[in-house]
């Protein structure tokens, strides 16, 4: 849900409300239907499946501290179908200072959360590696994120070649809102993923010249800052690929993302094609 990156709160606020809208939690029911846990009963209450919506609302261990907020008149009340749902209801209902506030609170509670979840070891859903050049016959997938200061936008950008180097898609993705470069790179490599599951790659190398990004998803356990939540859904996405490794590689290297990301600053909506694209896509794919 791209609309909780467009509220009138800290990033940090944000990117999680994006993440949470998007199950990209690590709650005991995502982590149950990829088999990284035995079990998707809430680890607090015991009482329900522990989904996003569960584990930050309706939990009575979470009620307990939403009735200590200016949310305490609607626990009761409101029986929400979703964690979307919930945003935008009290989006409706609260202040800016409220929202944000609310923000905060719900990362409160995943820290409290997060800390009860045990793993199961050895199995990560392919391996991950470094490679040293681009060679191999898996696709490459390469990505890059825009940002317009000015205009308080960012432009997410990726292109996926074939092992002999041909198109096999492309995007380039308009986002109104003023979040940071290193973000907007997490965010860009999230919707490259995706693209690419919709385009029913398994098996994938990735590229990119974001080198906090890339180191970041080595880091273990779960991180729970801004740019973290964004890697955790990262993270959680690769799973669904057989082979995925990623490498860091120089601007020069990734100039087909970086113009689609700086063309995406000034698109109205997204572009999105499939083994043929514009003209100047494909001359720029040759030229490099």
């Amino acid at each position: 849900m791209e609309y909780s990156l467009g509220l009138a709160v800290p990033n940090k606020v944000k990117l999680f409300l994006w993440r949470a809208c998007h199950s990209f939690l690590p709650c005991v029911e995502r982590l149950f239907k990829r088999k990284v846990c035995s079990h998707d009963e809430c680890g607090r209450c015991g009482r329900a499946s522990e989904t996003v919506l569960h584990c930050l609302w309706e939990c009575p261990k979470s009620q307990k501290v939403w009735k200590k907020t200016w949310l305490r008149g609607f626990v009761k009340h409101w029986k929400e179908l979703s964690f979307t749902d919930l945003v935008l209801h009290v989006a409706a209902v609260g202040s800016q200072n409220e929202l944000e506030l609310f923000g905060l609170w719900q990362i409160e509670l995943s820290r409290v959360h997060t800390s009860s979840v045990t793993l199961q070891g050895g199995q990560n859903g392919g391996g991950h590696e470094t490679g040293q050049q681009f060679e191999g016959a898996e696709p490459r997938l390469f990505f890059d994120g825009a940002v317009d200061v000015l205009k308080g936008c960012v432009g997410l950008g990726a292109v996926i070649l074939s092992g002999t180097g041909q198109l096999m898609g492309a995007m380039s993705i308009p986002l109104p809102v003023p979040i940071k470069p290193i973000a907007a790179e997490a965010l860009a490599l999230w919707h490259a993923l995706k693209f690419g599951r919709e385009l029913g790659v398994r098996n994938v190398r990735v590229y990119g010249d974001a080198l906090n990004v890339l180191n970041g998803l080595n880091a273990s356990g779960w991180d729970l800052s801004a740019i973290g939540g964004v890697l955790d859904a990262v993270r959680l996405l690769m799973r669904e690929f057989d082979i995925i490794s990623w490498k860091h590689v120089k601007k020069r290297s990734n100039l087909v993302a970086h113009k689609l990301a700086r063309s995406a600053l000034s698109l109205v909506q997204a572009m999105f094609c499939k083994d043929v694209g514009p003209p100047w896509l494909h001359d720029l794919i040759d030229a490099v």
